[in-house]
């Protein structure tokens, strides 16, 4: 899977959650927050525990939106 993507975990699931996995309400947005409990709990799972992404800024805001 990663191998043939040539990325780390992070920026893998970073790219697929703001392709819009990430939208866990199905709002067509995603916002910090949605993204940062896609990409945490994904990169948390398949590194085995030994990466924890952090969010840091404002969680409400807005990144994606989708039409």
């Amino acid at each position: 899977m990663l191998d043939d993507a040539k990325h780390g975990l992070f920026s893998y699931y970073l790219m697929k959650g703001m392709e819009g996995e990430a939208d866990s309400n199905n709002d067509n947005s995603i916002t910090a927050s949605e993204l940062h409990a896609y990409v945490q709990q994904k990169v948390i799972k398949y590194s085995t525990g030994s990466q924890t992404p952090e969010l840091q800024g404002d969680a409400n805001r807005v990144l994606v939106r989708f039409q």
